[in-house]
């Protein structure tokens, strides 16, 4: 079965317009550098921070792949270092139909994952958490597996991670996350840095307004949950692997994310600390409406 082309549909317009809301507010934000260059160096300099905030937003747009990678200092996986995890991968992809996407390792000590892509299956990579792979058996890391194609296969992932790009751009260039080595203190010294922290904070709001207070993004979790389903035959058991993986995920704090919150809709399960100690998440379905939805697509009552 050929790959659909890439697309940015998720459901209906939402995504593509919350992208136009967080680039046309990042592109007004440009004002006050534009104001400060114009004060200091004349109106060539304000020209510059106009243009130069308008080329940072097509590159984490154009990019979003690989800036998400950056900052959560993804590595490679190949079958040198992993062959067992390599193949296994490759037999859930080609049960999908689907070329053979590549994986990553994230350093964190919470169990999670999400996936990235760069247009065709074969430029995807599934970023899994090295607790995931510690904490998870063969078959929970399979569901995982497959939840995560299903979302290539859907689409979701693409307009999902511009969204996480352009929603973290103000404090993953302020924290440094591209300017330095995975592991290292995220830190810009400097005036520059001074800058960018006058739109931290609005960006951000406004990225939990347009990326995380997601309606639709709610209908794609459960579109996936109930594809993924079908694809590995057994609801009950994915049902049962992401409530484990939430409650594991839930005594872990993820601090990459918390630096860069409007990441955390990307992730097989809500990863930050606050929605698991209240209970209530923004980014994704409650888990007991995740499983119970599983466990009606197997005919069987709740039991959670």
């Amino acid at each position: 079965m050929a790959e659909p082309p890439l697309r940015w549909s998720l459901g209906g317009s939402q995504p593509i317009k919350r992208v136009a809301y967080l680039s046309l507010f990042l592109l007004v934000g440009a004002t006050m550098p534009m104001v400060l260059g114009t004060l200091s160096v004349g109106i060539a300099g304000g020209a510059v921070a106009l243009w130069g905030m308008a080329l940072m937003i097509l590159i984490f747009v154009l990019h979003a792949d690989v800036i998400l990678k950056i900052t959560f200092g993804a590595r490679s996986i190949d079958s040198a270092a992993s062959p067992e995890l390599v193949r296994l991968a490759a037999d859930v992809a080609a049960r999908a139909e689907l070329g053979k996407p590549r994986l990553g390792l994230i350093n964190s000590r919470q169990p999670n994952a999400f996936a990235v892509t760069h247009g065709q299956m074969e430029k995807s990579t599934i970023l899994l958490t090295e607790a995931l792979l510690r904490e998870l058996n063969r078959a929970e890391i399979e569901a995982v597996l497959t939840l995560l194609m299903v979302q290539l296969r859907r689409h979701d992932a693409y307009s999902m991670q511009v969204l996480a790009s352009l929603g973290s751009m103000g404090s993953i260039a302020l924290n440094g996350a591209l300017l330095r080595q995975a592991g290292s203190p995220d830190v810009v010294p400097g005036a520059f840095a001074r800058i960018l922290a006058l739109f931290e904070a609005p960006v951000s709001r406004l990225a939990e307004r347009f990326v995380l207070r997601s309606q639709d993004k709610i209908e794609l979790v459960y579109a996936a949950d109930a594809d993924a389903a079908e694809l590995c035959g057994n609801p009950l058991f994915l049902a049962r692997t992401l409530a484990r993986l939430d409650g594991l995920a839930a005594t872990v704090q993820n601090h990459t994310v918390e630096r860069h919150p409007a990441t955390a809709h990307m992730f097989v399960v809500d990863p930050r600390q606050e929605a698991h100690a209240g209970g209530v998440s923004t980014t994704h379905p409650p888990m007991r409406a995740r499983v119970e939805r599983l466990r009606q697509m197997a005919g069987v009552g709740v039991d959670f």
